[in-house]
This record gives structure tokens, sequence and C-alpha cells, in this order.
């Protein structure tokens, strides 16, 4: 196979790695995983003539980049100088095309992961244009939805951009990689791919010869875990477990490596727990395979995992592996219970009970990692995933150029994609978004307009109607996004004078909801009261603290939700921003916030349903009509 693609793609031939959204070489770098990345593509340098790495990194880091990409022999593409994004895109495609040079037969290009989605497509189009032949392979590690739908929420915002991104690549993509069965299985039924443009490559592992598992005498007792310190890894159930298991008078020791943002929390518990951990920084490649071959156990509690890579690294060296039974875990190819692995329930008195197994059966230890070792090998060497890749480059120039020829000819054959909701995707060129302002608006009004004339004019207005509930919502974002993080209508419609000329010094205000706490800032410096805010967004708090302190306003904020959690003290004021129509029971709420807070006033301003003729016209017609998709009701005066 590594000869029918070097025939393929020639003596020119390049393959472009497209690293993941905010991916880059110095992070790599930076997690100690940068020699394990990079096996693959050290292998692959013998079949194309120049590898092009396309970083995410940014422009503070280009220095550093470029020496790892020269040390590596890659070339190099990236925002060295720290262009908007939207414009960077733009031109991305023919960065690539001067970066790979000369006259190439073809080209491959690869997502690292699915979030590399934006700037694979770019570059495929822009390499088209300019007429090189462009066979793109869409892998991912994991499945990108899935965890964003996990960490936020199938009905969030950012769901529904990374799902529209995603289904975009893998159907225009010639074949489409993913490392286990459930995810390409996923991606089949729900974005209509065809099964001969799907390819299983699981995650390969770098475990050396093999001789250090026995080389070296295991640490009885010693439980370690790697990884992300993150809510989704659930690394305080192994905290709890493991205070379970000493204090049941086992001598055990937990060694955790890595960092996130459960760093804090995590040593916390640990000292509340009187849990024997040692908590450590990541530490590169080699040398945390060598403390897999030291440790007794290897542990994880992860509520989801794409293809567990660093537990499949523990089997490899023989490492008795003990994991919470959970999504890409349970149903990962070489993990099969109590054959190469023990698998627990997600709780701490389960894990706590299976790490004992194999820490009191020494026998049962060494042949589940054994077992394992033999497993994860057969199927997850590097050998082995380097020769799956070949043949999936190989597939991927031979539907790239069938594709082509197809559309030469006229012909209608499949191009691999199922359209399974009557429609296909809207597409649009990325070099559109390096246009004028009014260039772009031109190209847009034109489409719509000339999709909009075809529908019959019921079905028209509806068709607008609901188009225009989504474009006011990114509307508001953009606004947001464009004044530094606070909506415009703070400033524009003076929109706090109802709230502060109803508040006297002294007072003691809640903000119920209070966002970035634009409005309660603006109660108490104009109005000398004593505000209190609450939200439920930690990440809305963390910006309501640089508002706060920018305004130098005498306000405290609580981290709550409203309708469960009392914020504490009572107030003589309680305000309610644009908060009341995304809450359901609100009779009930307003009773509950009257008697927790003992106030005789509240102060609520809501959107009105009636303030233009657009809203109750779209209600009339049947679609989408709120003012927002959040809101539980609009309110008339």
């Amino acid at each position: 196979m590594n000869e029918d693609l070097t025939a393929m793609t020639g003596a020119s031939g390049a393959l472009v790695l497209v690293l993941s959204a905010g991916g880059s070489l110095c992070a790599w770098e930076r997690e100690g995983s940068l020699g394990r990345e990079w096996a693959l593509y050290e292998r692959l340098g013998g079949t194309y003539e120049r590898i092009i790495v396309v970083s995410d990194a940014g422009a503070d880091q280009t220095e550093r980049e470029r020496e790892i990409a020269a040390t590596l022999r890659a070339a190099l593409v990236m925002n060295e100088d720290g262009t908007e994004r939207a414009a960077h895109l733009a031109r991305l495609g023919e960065m690539v095309r001067c970066a790979i040079g000369g006259e190439p037969r073809s080209v491959v290009v690869k997502t690292n992961q699915h979030s590399a989605a934006d700037a694979a497509l770019a570059i495929v189009s822009g390499l088209e244009r300019s007429g090189v032949d462009a066979a793109l392979v869409a892998r991912g590690g994991y499945l990108w939805t899935r965890f964003v739908a996990h960490e936020l929420g199938a009905e969030s915002r950012e769901f529904a951009e990374c799902a529209s991104r995603e289904r975009e690549l893998v159907r225009r993509a010639d074949v489409v990689v993913g490392t286990s069965r459930s995810m390409l299985e996923d991606l089949a039924w729900r974005d209509g791919l065809a099964a001969e443009k799907l390819r299983l490559i699981p995650n390969y592992v770098l475990a050396g010869d093999g001789t250090g598992a026995q080389a070296r005498a295991r640490e009885h007792g010693l439980l370690l875990y790697a990884g992300q310190l993150s809510r989704r890894k659930r690394v305080d159930l192994l905290i709890d477990a493991t205070a379970m298991l000493a204090h049941s008078g086992r001598r055990v020791m937990l060694e955790i490596r890595g960092e996130g943002p459960e760093r804090a929390s995590l040593e916390r518990r640990a000292r509340e727990t009187g849990a024997p951990v040692w908590f450590g920084a990541r530490i590169p490649h080699r040398e945390l395979l060598d403390r897999m071959r030291t440790c007794w156990t290897y542990v994880q509690a992860s509520s989801l995992e794409g293809h567990p890579k660093t537990l499949l690294e523990a089997m490899s060296v023989g490492t008795a592996v003990v994991a919470s039974e959970a999504p890409g875990v349970s149903d990962c190819e070489g993990v099969e219970r109590d054959r190469t692995a023990v698998l627990a329930p997600p709780d701490a008195g389960s894990m706590a009970g299976a790490i004992a197994r194999v820490l009191d059966d020494a026998a049962f230890a060494a042949r589940l990692g054994e077992r394992a070792r033999a497993c994860v090998r057969e199927r997850c060497s590097l050998d082995a995933v380097t020769e799956l890749e070949l043949e999936a480059h190989a597939l991927a120039i031979h539907r790239s150029g069938a594709r082509r020829g197809a559309a030469r000819g006229g012909s209608s054959g499949s191009s691999g994609v199922v359209v399974v909701d009557g429609a296909p995707p809207v597409r649009w060129d990325p070099a559109l978004i390096g246009a004028e302002r009014a260039e772009m608006v031109r190209c847009w009004e034109r489409s719509l307009n000339g999709f909009a004339k075809r529908l019959e004019p019921r079905k028209r207005a509806e068709f607008l109607a609901e188009l225009d509930t989504y474009v006011y919502s990114m509307q508001g974002e953009a606004a947001i996004a464009a004044g530094g993080g606070i909506h415009p209508k703070h400033e524009l419609m003076r929109y706090h004078d109802f709230f502060v000329e109803r508040v006297g010094a002294g007072e003691r205000v809640l903000d119920l909801g209070c966002g970035i706490a634009a409005l309660a800032s603006s109660i108490a410096s104009r109005s000398g009261a004593r505000v209190t805010g609450i939200d439920w967004s930690e990440k809305n708090l963390e910006r309501a603290r640089e508002v706060i302190a920018r305004e130098r306003a005498p306000v405290s904020l609580v981290h709550g939700d409203i309708t469960s959690d009392r914020a504490p003290g009572e107030f003589d004021v309680v305000v309610l921003s644009n908060v009341l129509e995304h809450i359901s029971d609100r009779p009930a709420r307003l009773r509950r916030w009257r008697e927790w807070y003992g106030s005789p006033r509240f102060l609520i301003r809501v959107p009105a349903f009636d303030r233009e003729w657009r809203v109750p016209w779209k209600k009339a017609l049947g679609v989408e009509w709120r003012l927002d998709l959040t809101h539980e009701t609009e309110y008339t005066l």
C-alpha cells in the first residue's frame, strides 16, 4: 500500500496536517506529547516529499513554533502576524499552496481533530481554486459534537455551531477516519455518510520493546492517574476511593499527573478526606510510560472518552487498569471486562472495591496486565496504524479523483453524501470572508432573495420570519463581542436609568441573574447602594469581576442558581433585569424571593412582545417568534 500511495502522489506529493482549533506544536511540547504525536508523521515522511503543519498557535508563539517545525523537518503555516481570523482563513489556501511549492501531483489534507473544520475546508477550497488536486481526510480522535454536548448541553448554541461545522467537514471529506466504531456509527447515521468513505483507525501506542514491564519492580499500592484535571475526568472519585482504601488499612498512594481547572479543588478534597495523594506536573511521554511500568494500577474515572489513549498506553506496558464504566471506555475495542481491565460503576465505593481486587490479588493483576499488553499491542501498534493510515490516504486520493472526474463529466454518481433531511447543506466559498462588507452583504442578499423568490408566498413569509429570529440572536451576540463584552443597549438606550433612579443611597440591592454585573456596577456607582449580584455562570462572574474592578464599584458576587440557591442576607430592593422571561413557574418564584429576601420593592424590566410588528406577525404565522430562544414567555404590558 505504501508503494501504491507513492505512485498516486508522485515524487512531489504533500501531506497537509491541520491541527485542531487552538492546537499547536508548542502545546504538544508543553504537554510532553510531541514525540508521541509526531511518531506517525515521521513514518509518513518516507511516503510524502513534504509535510506541512497548519498550526493554530498564537502570534506570540511564532518563534518557538518555527523551531519545533524545523526540528521535525516539517513546513509550517500559521497566523504569524495575528491577522483577524476571518481574513486569515480567507488567505489560508494560498499560504499552504506556497508552502507546498513546485507542481504537486496531488495533496492530502488531513485534520488532526474535527475542530479544525474551518481551516481544513478553507485550505481545500483554496488549493482547488489554484488548480491543485486536494483529497480531504476528516480524522477525529473523538466525536467533537458528543464532547461539546456533554460539557455545554445539546441545546447550547456552541453545540449547534460545532455540529454544523462537523457536518460540513465530514460530508465534504473524501474519507472520514474515526478511532472507534461507535464514533463512526454516530457520524454515519446522523450526517448521512456512505459506509465506503468511513475508516476505523485507532489511536496508536508507543510502548517501546516491551522489556520495561519485566525489568522494573512494581510498587505495590501505587495508583497512577495522568491527564486533564477537569470535571469530565472525575478525578474526585479517584481521590475518594483512595481515601476509602487507606481508611480500610491498605497502604496506597494515588499519584496524579496533570494540570487543569480543577487542580485547586482536588487538592482541597484530598486534604479534607485524608486521602494519600501526590500531585505532580505533566511529564514527557517516555517518562510517563516508565511511570506506568512502575505503578501497580492505572486508574481512571472519566465520564466520557473518545478513544482513551492514555488508558491504552498503560495497558500496553502490562499495567493492570481499573476504570469507571463510561461511553468511550466500556465500548472501546481492547477493553474487555475482567480480562484486560476492571470496570466499575462511577461511584467512589465501587471504584474502591475494584481497585482492592487488583491490590489484593497479585496474580490477577499480572494476568490482567499481560492480556491487556498483548491485546493493545496487536491492535494499536504504530506499525498497524501506519498501514491503516496509508490505506486511508490512498482511498481519499482515489475518491477525490473519481469525484473530480464525475464533476467534469456531468455525472450524478454518488459523492458519499446521503441527504437525510431532504436538502443539501448550504455551501459558501471561504474567500467571501475576505471581501469588503458591502460585497459580503450583496452576495448574501442576492443569494437569499434568489432562494426566497422561488417559494410560494406563505412559505416565503414563514421562512424569512423564522430566519429573522436567528439573525436577531446573532446580531445580539455580535454586538456584545464588538462592544468588548457589554451589550450596546446599556449605553444607547439609557437602559440603567430605570433602576438607578429608583434606588437610594445605602440601600441593599440584590441583582438576580446579574450576568457580567454591568447593571449592578452602574447601580452601585451612581446611586451609592450596596449591591450583591448572583449568577449561575462562572464564566459570567469571571467577566463581572473585571467589570467591577474597572468601575471600582462596591458590588459583591455570589455563584448560584437564582431559582434554587439563596443569596445570604436581606435586601431592600430586588432587581430582575431581562431575567424573569427566562424562568418557568414565575409567580411561585416571585413569592419565594419575597419570602427569602424580605424585600418591599422589586424592580423588573422585561422585553415587550408588541414593541414592533414582527414578533406578533411571527407568532401568527406559527413560526419561532420569541425574541430569544431561551425565553419561557414574552410579556405584554
